[in-house]
């Protein structure tokens, strides 16, 4: 995928990255998002709850079992900077998280936007353009690694190099969604006793395999 990357890849962590030119940019950007963290692996719309106008999300709030749960309570929001409420964000269902690249992570997301859910997947169309990509992959990075985010605003088109590496790289990543969850809903499709089309499902699944591996590894083997 990228020459010269073994050594550090195998040595260094996201947290330990040095980036001291435009050389180093492209094998940070791959040890970064190449690197096993713990991973949701269905964060699709579904599964990501934001609270309605005038309500927040409250931590306090559990169950009878003590877990955990999505609660809104009327609430004045906070304020950003600006003087805009600022959102809260509450992920659920996370019985397929597990270490992960986070490039996979991503990836799964990424084919999520897709319309999945409704199984009207358009795959050229819905996936998410270069530029909806970098919005989202440079408020992941500021977030997680903000050390890593001022190196690459101190260097000559850092971000720039960092982000096309980074989409490739979360593009290729992109099969293992697709056949992950094929398999996974030809497997459903004999056990779950849901009204869904498992077995279509599974087609479009295998469908965007094969678009996203002519659109990132070029059809080869």
């Amino acid at each position: 995928r990228h020459s010269g990357t073994s050594d550090l890849l195998t040595t260094t962590s996201s947290s330990d990255l040095i980036i001291d030119n435009s050389d180093d940019v492209g094998t940070a950007a791959l040890t970064f998002f190449r690197q096993v963290v713990f991973t949701h692996m269905d964060a699709q719309s579904l599964n990501i709850l934001t609270p309605s106008e005038g309500f927040l999300f409250d931590s306090d709030d559990s169950d009878d079992s003590g877990n955990d749960v999505a609660v809104t309570r009327k609430s004045s929001a906070p304020k950003d900077g600006s003087g805009r409420e600022k959102a809260s964000v509450r992920l659920i269902d996370f019985e397929y998280t597990g270490l992960n690249p986070r490039a996979v992570d991503i990836a799964n997301t990424f084919c999520e936007h897709t319309n999945m859910n409704n199984l009207e997947p358009k795959y050229e169309e819905q996936y998410p353009t270069d530029k909806q990509q970098d919005v989202f992959l440079h408020a992941y990075v500021t977030r997680a690694n903000p050390t890593v985010a001022k190196q690459l605003s101190r260097i000559e088109n850092g971000w720039e190099i960092f982000l096309s590496v980074a989409r490739d790289e979360i593009g290729r990543d992109t099969l293992l969604s697709n056949i992950g969850w094929a398999i996974w809903a030809v497997a459903q499709a004999s056990m779950s006793k849901i009204d869904f089309d498992y077995l279509r499902y599974a087609r479009l699944r295998i469908d965007g395999y094969y678009y996203f591996k002519e659109r990132y590894w070029g059809g080869h083997e």
